[in-house]
């Protein structure tokens, strides 16, 4: 299909997506109900990691170069960043503790913190100091998203009802591990990744943690580097103590280099449980 400027005329017809990390920054604009019309990349920039001042400014540059996407459009923007926590959201709800204060207590020296609340749980998150001042006012009205909490949401929309899941998100070197009960967000964290060892036993970790003797559980696995002899691997060492399903991803998933978050954030009437290969435990 071939588009032209006058299909983005009206930009009431577009969501866009602002996806920013440590060594990089893109957008995506979606169709709001075609969803026949591919998705357009309007940039994807890359540099080395930066942090502090030095990758806000290089933010600035990012978006400046690009002012296509301080359009008015509905906007999410994916915040990929290790400065990432949990907490229980009545714990802010009742105003007893500031978030700063909890945030600083697992990062300390951060004084700028982001929040993205999934259910009962509620993400604390950081990127560059100023990060979120100078997006505030450059893309006003945007929604700011943790890529953690994003696949967090998106795991629990389709999880079975009071059933302990583990879903492993295999993407590059990085694990993500979603843990839940039924619709309960249990954890939600990323590990880095050098072994088949690492993820087994961060898959470990969270099955005595927060499984139960005799429980009913389900470990879901979705490889985003496309069928890679860690996943399997890994499916057949936890079969032996679990029930797992490696899930079929589709193609409109892992045929771009966009992260797990961005690619579901961008197609969000996508649907991940369609299907598994290999049979249960």
């Amino acid at each position: 299909m071939i588009l032209t400027p006058a299909d983005f005329a009206d930009t009431g017809q577009w969501r866009l997506v602002i996806h920013v990390a440590a060594d990089g920054m893109g957008a995506v604009l979606r169709h709001v109900s075609d969803t026949s019309r591919p998705a357009v990349r309007l940039f994807d920039d890359h540099w080395e990691p930066l942090e502090g001042r030095s990758l806000l400014e290089r933010i600035e540059n990012s978006v400046y170069e690009h002012p296509g996407i301080l359009d008015d459009y509905a906007t999410e923007i994916v915040v990929t960043t290790p400065n990432t926590t949990w907490i229980p959201t009545e714990i802010l709800s009742s105003g007893e503790f500031m978030e700063e204060n909890v945030f600083n207590e697992f990062f300390p020296g951060e004084n700028e913190v982001m929040t993205d609340r999934v259910g009962e749980a509620t993400a604390l998150f950081s990127l560059a100091p100023g990060f979120d001042g100078f997006m505030a006012r450059t893309v006003p009205g945007a929604r700011m998203r943790s890529h953690l909490a994003v696949l967090a949401e998106r795991m629990l929309s389709d999880a079975g009802d009071g059933i302990f899941t583990v879903n492993i998100i295999l993407y590059r070197s990085a694990v993500t591990l979603v843990a839940s009960r039924g619709e309960t967000l249990l954890c939600a964290s990323e590990h880095p990744v050098t072994c088949q060892e690492d993820v087994s036993r961060a898959v470990r970790k969270a099955l005595e943690a927060f499984g139960e003797d005799g429980e009913a559980s389900l470990v879901n696995i979705f490889d985003f580097n496309g069928s890679t002899r860690l996943a399997e691997d890994l499916n057949m060492e936890l079969r032996g103590i679990t029930s797992v399903r490696m899930r079929e991803l589709p193609d409109t998933l892992t045929s771009t280099s966009l992260s797990p978050a961005v690619a579901i954030t961008v197609f969000k009437e996508v649907t991940l449980m369609t299907g598994f290969f290999g049979s249960e435990l």
